[in-house]
């Protein structure tokens, strides 16, 4: 088991880079210079100056809700921001089911710390979902 958590582990460091390299360029095609880059996140995003900078470094991302935020501030989309993709053009024309609608419910309810949890599991498993889709194909 010790292989696949490092694996794992690699997969989230990289994603983590990618992502900090996004949110750099992002933030310079807004005008905003790389220098003084995590104290302008600070101020803006009311994070410490080290969360800010470690976001910009690739070492962690944001929750999902404040990087929708981040990405729609500078003329972007959370899905290039937090994956480097566009968002499927069929997106906005999906309704969510009832299913999709309690769960929706359920977790708006939740404490900020919950639903970053929620948002971490989820994450992990359609991690894992995608990783036993590539090794059935």
């Amino acid at each position: 088991m010790m292989p696949k958590r490092a694996s794992n582990a690699a997969e989230r460091s990289a994603e983590f880079l990618a992502f900090g390299r996004r949110l750099t360029q992002l933030l310079e095609d807004s005008g905003q210079e790389r220098h003084g880059a995590g104290v302008y996140l600070s101020k803006r995003y009311g994070v410490s100056v080290v969360t800010a900078n470690s976001w910009l470094k690739g070492e962690y991302r944001p929750n999902t809700v404040r990087a929708r935020v981040i990405a729609e501030d500078h003329g972007s989309t959370f899905e290039e921001l937090y994956f480097g993709t566009a968002p499927s053009s069929d997106m906005g024309q999906q309704s969510l089911t009832e299913r999709e609608l309690a769960l929706l419910s359920s977790f708006r309810a939740l404490d900020e710390a919950d639903k970053q949890s929620i948002e971490r599991l989820a994450g992990s498993l359609a991690r894992a979902g995608a990783a036993q889709t590539r090794k059935a194909g």
